[in-house]
């Protein structure tokens, strides 16, 4: 009965058959090596954002030499958008003197803790960051009325405003 079956059976049918058991188990392709993926593995632009796993990368995964400037680095590294003043206030912010600046600048205290600080320039869309060398905390705001001016308070710890030194930033 065997030599009967095989008679009949040609090669399309061998075929046939091996196109079936590969379309009910299904095929795989392993990459080289183990759990890695290299260049030659991902074609040109077939990897998108949301693929990658947040905070896959860290400092030792990426070769720094091969970024490029951050386009709005050169401007932040540049002295003229980088403000900054170190302010003494003895005796009360009405006496609030200028021990060191980055730019020209003028002070006006308004009262215990409260200090108007005016650049030579508008600041009002910058980042301003204060603190507190006396170990309190520092509030820094823009002044509404003048475009060049930020009004800094120091506050202890409790938050009462106090007459503290104080450390001003400014990044345009």
């Amino acid at each position: 009965m065997f030599n009967r079956i095989r008679g009949r059976i040609g090669s399309a049918h061998v075929l046939g058959m091996v196109a079936v058991i590969l379309a009910l188990t299904g095929t795989s392709f392993a990459l080289p090596g183990r759990n890695s993926v290299d260049s030659g593995d991902i074609r040109n632009r077939t990897i998108q954002a949301a693929d990658v796993r947040p905070n896959a990368f860290g400092g030792g995964q990426i070769n720094e030499n091969r970024l490029g400037r951050v386009r709005l680095a050169t401007a932040a590294l540049d002295a003229k958008n980088v403000l900054w003043v170190d302010v003494k206030n003895p005796n009360g912010a009405k006496n609030a003197a200028v021990t060191q600046a980055g730019q020209p600048n003028t002070l006006a205290g308004e009262g215990a803790g409260f200090v108007n600080v005016a650049f030579a320039r508008p600041v009002s869309a910058c980042s301003w960051t204060g603190t507190s060398q006396g170990g309190g905390f520092v509030q820094v705001n823009p002044k509404k009325s003048a475009s060049n001016v930020v009004t800094v308070r120091v506050r202890n710890n409790a938050g009462n405003l106090v007459d503290e030194p104080f450390s001003l930033q400014v990044v345009c």
